[in-house]
């Protein structure tokens, strides 16, 4: 690989460390990345084509961190806030010549930034049997096997049928599962023997998937025995007020909720896209050492009391999962948990 880096900063202070402004731009190239020439080996060769030095790409972001220090008597405190944005892109992509100018469009990656999401835009759900028979669009078998509450998407191509070939770009998605910006914000202070601490954290452009063949799109994907406890968010789901009806009847009244029937046609597209952008306490502190008089006849140097608490909340549009770690796949991550603690260290 050859790589070439570019990087300038400013450092800048004022009225004695009252106001700290921090500020970095960064590039980076890679050239000469391994991947494999795009030409076909007859099989009675035997071998395969090497990899080469052939592809490259680009990244490039920005960094600020602002700071604040003061004393007001006893009291000492300091607020430090950070942000920082990178995106990536390829230069060049080593590739076979494309078919024809569509797929040249669809699957051309060369000079694109990575992270572009492709799928379906979606238009609200269905409401009714009657809304469904009447619809002009065919979404496949003649929309028979459709119900209220299923996704309407975006005849994107204006062919009359919902396919693949409704597929464009939907949206800008983080650099390899990454989000595309983070933040944070740490608040220290003390005051004679307290002392606090508070980290905030979060990301900015940052999204999931989560397509049919998941928990999120169908509980029931591994069958019922895997799935013995089933969160409420499954429970809003489009369902007939009696449930012995027969949905396909269209005097059957549907309780309207949010996502379709159980078993039905999951989410694609941005229907099935999850903001998963938040803003978390990460952690929160507060501590006092013992004043020295009462340790100086104990042989004890310090002695400081603390109780502090991590992932006390979390805002966020992603419900019920961890937006830190959403489980892209399945939505079957480890909850989130909460940790408290009260301890004290002793130094002698």
């Amino acid at each position: 690989y050859t790589i070439k880096t570019f990087n300038i900063g400013v450092d800048a202070s004022f009225w004695n460390e009252k106001l700290g402004i921090t500020f970095d731009y960064f590039r980076r190239n890679r050239s000469g990345l391994l991947a494999t020439r795009s030409l076909s080996v007859p099989g009675t060769a035997g071998i395969g084509l090497p990899q080469e030095n052939l592809n490259s790409d680009h990244t490039s972001g920005f960094e600020i961190v602002v700071s604040h220090k003061n004393r007001i008597g006893d009291l000492l405190y300091s607020v430090t806030a950070n942000y920082s944005f990178s995106r990536s892109k390829s230069n060049h992509v080593e590739g076979a010549d494309y078919k024809n100018p569509y797929d040249n469009w669809r699957n051309n990656t060369n000079n694109r930034y990575y992270g572009i999401w492709w799928g379906k835009k979606d238009d609200g759900q269905f409401q009714s049997l009657d809304e469904i028979s009447r619809n002009p669009i065919d979404y496949g078998s003649g929309n028979r096997d459709m119900l209220p509450g299923d996704y309407k998407y975006v005849d994107w191509n204006g062919d009359g049928i919902i396919d693949g070939n409704d597929d464009h770009p939907i949206l800008r998605n983080s650099n390899n599962g990454t989000p595309l910006s983070y933040l944070s914000m740490n608040v220290s202070a003390s005051y004679k023997s307290f002392d606090f601490n508070m980290l905030w954290q979060g990301a900015l452009w940052n999204y999931v998937y989560y397509d049919i063949g998941s928990q999120i799109g169908n509980p029931f994907v591994w069958g019922t025995a895997a799935n013995t406890a089933v969160l409420d968010i499954f429970e809003d789901r489009w369902r007939p007020a009696d449930p012995k009806a027969d949905s396909y009847d269209p005097d059957t009244e549907w309780i309207k909720s949010g996502r379709p029937a159980l078993g039905k046609i999951g989410a694609e597209g941005t229907a099935a896209i999850h903001n998963a952008r938040y803003l978390r306490l990460k952690s929160i502190e507060l501590g006092y050492t013992l004043p020295d008089k009462i340790l100086k006849n104990l042989n004890i140097e310090k002695v400081r009391v603390y109780i502090n608490a991590y992932n006390l909340f979390t805002i966020s549009p992603l419900k019920d999962l961890d937006p830190e770690h959403p489980s892209t796949g399945f939505g079957a991550d480890y909850p989130l948990t909460k940790t408290f603690n009260c301890g004290f260290n002793i130094i002698f």
